[in-house]
């Protein structure tokens, strides 16, 4: 722990350092007669060509080319980076004008997704190992259909073997809709589960009603009820890691489209 410490530190050390260095750097150019914001803006340029080369390597994973948590650290790193430059290059002020602001405005969110995509990712894979077993997200579908079917078992062995309904009518009216499909609960991004706890509880409180027969497939069915709790919670954390992707990753591709407009418009009326 005190490594990984250590040398996140060390990583955040170095990224200081080098905005410290490349804002003294633009400084001395344009203190030179230079255009610090015509260099600024090439060296984002780059860093934006950098930071999306994470999204071509993990999708060329064949190639021999830097590790994955290599390249994750370097695009958070040269992330940071490039929020400090981005605002040396706009001068610390809002754009005006329209092209400019919706460059901004797409940066900003892209930034923004990325900061929070980081710690969900970090949060939910830490809550994701202590539950044990990672289920792949694609098969969580049929191991749902699995519990449902084990649960109307029990429930039909309990009819056959007792001759009492009592199990059944409650799981009909109360239990059998939490057996359906995978289920995204927003409760389990915050480890709520009061509505999982409620259910169960009820069910235990069945238990009064019944024999001791009834009370052993009753334990059984609390625990299968458990079991679709976890894999509904797997399913929520699971589809929200990939889902962010999914508004990170299209906002980067709409800002490269707009920063070409930007660039033919600021060439062009240079050579206007």
């Amino acid at each position: 722990m005190s490594s990984r410490w250590s040398r996140r530190n060390g990583y955040l050390s170095a990224t200081a350092l080098s905005v410290l260095v490349l804002g003294w750097g633009l400084q001395i150019y344009g203190f030179g007669l230079g255009d610090s914001q015509w260099l600024s803006g090439w060296i984002l340029v780059g860093m934006i060509c950098l930071l999306m080369m994470y999204n071509g390597r993990k999708k060329i994973t064949f190639l021999p080319a830097i590790r994955n948590r290599t390249w994750l650290q370097l695009h958070l790193y040269v992330g940071l980076a490039a929020i400090f430059l981005f605002l040396m290059h706009i001068q610390w002020r809002w754009p005006d004008g329209y092209l400019e602001f919706s460059l901004a405005l797409l940066f900003v969110l892209i930034c923004a997704s990325g900061i929070v995509g980081i710690f969900i990712s970090r949060l939910f894979a830490r809550r994701l190992t202590h539950q044990g077993e990672q289920l792949i997200f694609e098969r969580i579908p049929a191991f749902a259909r699995t519990l449902r079917e084990s649960a109307d078992d029990v429930v039909k062995e309990s009819v056959d073997t007792t001759e009492s309904t009592t199990l059944a009518d409650f799981y009909v009216r109360t239990v059998a809709p939490f057996f359906g499909r995978p289920s995204f609960s927003p409760g389990y991004l915050y480890n709520d589960q009061r509505s999982y706890y409620r259910l169960a509880n009820e069910l235990a409180a069945q238990k009064r009603y019944m024999n001791d027969k009834e009370k052993e497939f009753t334990d059984e069915l609390l625990d299968l009820l458990k079991r679709k709790n976890d894999l509904d919670n797997q399913y929520t954390l699971q589809l929200t890691l990939k889902s962010w992707l999914f508004i990170h990753i299209p906002l980067t591709y709409s800002m490269v489209l707009v920063l070409l407009a930007h660039m033919l418009l600021v060439y062009g009326f240079g050579s206007a």
